[in-house]
């Protein structure tokens, strides 16, 4: 059974050389990373165009593209375009792929055909042997199982002896010795006592302030001069400047200006 599959090959690019077996449904061609064929290629858009399967084959379409994609020669941007193998595929003018029909035969090397080895020996009959072949070394004898069903096998054997725990001594034992071997606290030093953490501490009065004699006798503070004054004082002297000004500017212009000024200012005839 021949089994029908295609392929893409790139002939004139960054990857020249390199096959592209088409195994999905669809593809997409283009500059982004995330394109399942990808060409790092700045005439290639990022989305550029996609390969869809059909019954009879792949179908060609280009997704707006730039600088268009064509099938040997011819632009397809006015719609898809059903493949044919040899078929040249142009994306931009720097990538050329080439479509191809790759036929896989799937049939087994038994199938059809018979092998030499097994013409030959069609005529014997295979012998399976009927006996194991004979072991030198003898089989270890399985033990038997215990009498007592109750005993549990993973417990040592001596585990239910009644001798080992009787040797243990009791609670009343372990008492009395502790009383007969108790220490004398009697020459600890006694522990001192703790302060009582529990009641309020004692709030302090603030010690009464005591005034002399000198300090109740202080003059006062000299109170500040007017601030006014100060303020009127520096109007006038702005209005002094200003007038100053204004009367120089004239002269100025006066004996820059002469009799010109005086006759724009309509002064003289």
């Amino acid at each position: 059974m021949i089994e029908k599959s295609y392929q893409l090959v790139v002939l004139r690019g960054p990857h020249s050389g390199q096959t592209y077996p088409l195994t999905q449904p669809a593809f997409s061609l283009g500059r982004d990373p995330a394109a399942d064929i990808v060409f790092d290629d700045p005439e290639v858009s990022r989305l550029h165009a996609r390969l869809v399967e059909t019954e009879d084959g792949y179908r060609l379409e280009d997704l707006g593209s730039t600088n268009g994609t064509f099938v040997n020669g011819r632009n397809i941007s006015a719609g898809p375009v059903l493949l044919e193998p040899a078929q040249e595929i142009q994306l931009g003018s720097s990538i050329v792929l080439l479509f191809e029909l790759v036929e896989i035969s799937t049939e087994l090397p038994g199938e059809g055909t018979a092998s030499p080895a097994a013409e030959e020996g069609a005529g014997e009959t295979a012998v399976l042997p009927t006996s194991l072949p004979a072991t030198t070394e003898p089989l270890a004898a399985a033990e038997p199982p215990p009498d007592d069903e109750s005993v549990d096998p993973m417990l040592p054997p001596d585990f239910d002896d009644v001798a080992d725990f009787e040797k243990l001594p009791t609670l009343r034992q372990l008492q009395d010795t502790f009383a007969e071997n108790e220490p004398d606290l009697s020459d600890l030093p006694e522990m001192p006592e703790l302060p009582d953490l529990s009641a309020e501490p004692p709030v302090q009065k603030a010690a009464p302030r005591v005034v002399s004699d000198d300090d109740a006798a202080m003059p006062p503070l000299p109170a500040r001069p007017n601030s006014n004054r100060r303020l009127v004082g520096i109007l006038t002297a702005v209005l002094l400047i200003l007038l100053c000004c204004c009367c120089g500017f004239l002269i100025v212009m006066y004996q820059w200006g002469g009799d010109w000024l005086l006759r724009q200012m309509q002064l003289i005839p």
